[in-house]
């Protein structure tokens, strides 16, 4: 009876720890070995699962009832992988074998890019979600100056999304926020902003108010980046220029390969525009899928252009803005024959300079990059968020945290953190 008793402790104990269990490791391309970026990685019998980060490093969380499970790794242009739960679970090398093929050996009809676009454009209503549907997904921005990191900001969202043929906005609710101690104070133009914290310093004094500078200085950064955009991303509400029919004479369209995702075949098709376009220029490419028209990814890189109405007003400030660099990634996922959300992605580089007159100018090179990467879906869930739990983007973000979920960070998919150069 006591062998037994032991028995059951230590059996109790073997999967309390694989239910707290972290699979880690990187993605490779098999042919030779470069990292592949935001490579997806979910469980078969589930919609749980997580994405690499730029260097091809990845985190994922495994329970006890996914010991028995298998692993599918995705990324466009490679055959998926199914991956048995290993024994050895940590800093795993998983190599993907390239799935490229010409796009003649594809059964498409004789029409031209334009076209195939106008056709998974008519067919939105068909391709992705006709009910509504939850999610809950990883948030994290990375802000840098000069290849240093100013702030690291995690989240964790809950997301109510309608049909896409409702009208009614998709709602979001904060269910966790952390922030990194900063690992240093933005450097640029650091005199003005100190004088104008001053300045902010003495008014509240006067009013008797209370002033807390580091909440002042936090504002300022918080300027710089929030979630605002990346919680827009979603192309099927919100579109992009290059999906735009009505713009379609200022981009020039090609077919690239043929290649696979999701076991899914897919149409390449490049774009670039022919001049500037909304004050950027930009080029691409959109994944069509080859059996129902969906547009399951897009990914372009874009430079942007300061407006020549601007650029007297920058010139009176001292101010000049220089290599300016949008880059953008979405990938949609197919679960039960529609397609829904799964990563959206953007970074952000920029040289700002600042002309002094009888000082040294200022330089600084930012960087900003934000991923939004859906690691749970629930199909069907019309729930929606009760209008006092919806986040809203113009307010901190560290006062907005409702977790009514009873969520921990232990059990969320979060990315590895990238080495900055």
């Amino acid at each position: 009876m006591q062998r037994l008793f032991l028995f059951a402790i230590v059996f109790l104990l073997f999967l309390h720890a694989q239910s707290q269990q972290i699979i880690t490791g990187q993605v490779l391309d098999g042919e030779n070995d470069d990292p592949l970026p935001f490579a997806t990685l979910v469980f078969k019998n589930s919609t749980v699962g997580t994405v690499s980060n730029s260097e091809g490093s990845f985190n994922l969380q495994m329970t006890s009832d996914q010991v028995l499970d298998t692993i599918i790794i995705s990324y466009i242009g490679y055959e998926d992988l199914f991956l048995s739960i290993p024994m050895q679970t940590n800093n795993l090398k998983i190599r993907l074998t390239q799935a490229v093929m010409q796009l003649e050996e594809l059964v498409i009809l004789p029409l031209s890019p334009q076209d195939y676009l106008k056709r998974a454009v008519r067919k939105f209503g068909n391709n992705y979600a006709v009910d509504a549907f939850t999610t809950k997904a990883y948030y994290r921005e990375l802000f840098a100056e000069n290849s240093e990191y100013v702030a690291l900001n995690e989240a964790v969202f809950h997301s109510f999304y309608p049909d896409y043929q409702d009208t009614i906005n998709n709602q979001h609710q904060l269910l966790l926020y952390r922030n990194t101690s900063d690992k240093q104070e933005i450097a640029f133009m650091k005199n003005y902003a100190d004088k104008q914290i001053r300045k902010e310093k003495k008014k509240a004094e006067k009013k008797g108010e209370e002033w807390n500078e580091e909440d002042a200085r936090s504002i300022i950064k918080a300027n710089f980046g929030g979630p605002e955009t990346i919680l827009s991303l979603d192309l099927i509400k919100e579109g992009e220029d290059c999906l735009d029919t009505t713009l379609f004479k200022k981009f020039k369209y090609n077919f690239g390969l043929g290649l696979t995702y999701q076991g899914r075949d897919l149409m390449e098709i490049t774009f670039e525009s022919k001049g500037q376009v909304e004050h950027q220029r930009q080029k691409g490419i959109i994944y069509l899928d080859i059996v129902t028209d969906a547009i399951v990814g897009l990914e372009y890189q874009s430079e942007l252009v300061v407006p020549i109405a601007l650029q007297p007003i920058l010139f009176a400030f001292g101010l000049g803005i220089k290599d300016a660099i949008l880059n953008k990634k979405i990938r949609y996922q197919f679960e039960e024959g529609r397609w829904y959300p799964d990563t959206f992605q953007w970074e952000f580089s920029t040289l700002l300079k600042k002309r002094h007159m009888l000082k040294s100018n200022e330089a600084s090179t930012f960087d900003i990059k934000q991923i939004f990467k859906v690691n749970e879906l629930v199909i069907n869930d019309k729930t929606e968020i009760p209008k006092e739990q919806q986040f809203d983007p113009s307010e901190e973000m560290e006062k907005q945290v409702q977790n009514t979920k009873g969520l921990e960070w232990a059990k969320v998919n979060t990315l590895p953190i990238e080495a900055l150069q």
